[in-house]
């Protein structure tokens, strides 16, 4: 019940946030959502495992994302950090050195834990929005088969996200689906 009500909670944050900056078709373009936010990006070449970091300077939103990363990996960090500004509505500042995976249904977190878990999860769903990809599946001329990465790393492509969030959003969206 509390997966459930965390689960609406995010899809409508996401919903909200892809009408107002007219998204109707992958790849979702985060940094210009970041922008109708009000948020400020700065692509920093930082050091070690840092991934990304929100913090508020001068009166102005901030996301602060390593250069060093991957472009599928900053676009996750700038989805992840837009998760925290949407649905934990930060102050001071807030550092991410890894992403925390969403699990189904979520064990016994700390309540950190429990927030990070959030807000990849909102990530997830910003990068790929369920009824994007459920109109893309539908489209596909053969299943996504367990045994083939055509299809995933495809999808992925398409999407703009690595390989394993795609699986990750493949496998969450059919077993964590209403049946």
């Amino acid at each position: 019940m509390i997966w459930k009500k965390n689960s609406e909670r995010i899809n409508k944050a996401v919903t909200r946030l892809l009408q107002a900056g007219h998204i109707s078709e992958p790849p979702v373009p985060v940094e210009q959502l970041a922008e109708l936010c009000g948020v400020q990006i700065r692509y920093v070449p930082y050091e070690g495992q840092l991934a990304s970091l929100l913090l508020w300077e001068d009166g102005h939103t901030v996301i602060g994302v390593n250069r060093l990363h991957s472009l599928t990996r900053q676009r996750f960090a700038i989805a992840h950090e837009l998760g925290h500004l949407e649905l934990h509505h930060h102050t001071g500042s807030h550092i991410d050195r890894h992403f925390s995976l969403p699990l189904h249904p979520l064990p016994a977190l700390s309540p950190v834990e429990s927030l990070e878990c959030e807000a990849s999860t909102f990530a997830a769903e910003l990068l790929v929005p369920t009824p994007f990809l459920e109109h893309d599946l539908k489209g596909l001329k053969m299943p996504v088969d367990y045994d083939d990465n055509a299809a995933t790393l495809a999808l992925a492509g398409r999407y703009q996200v690595s390989s394993q969030l795609m699986s990750f959003r493949l496998v969450s969206m059919y077993f964590c689906s209403e049946r």
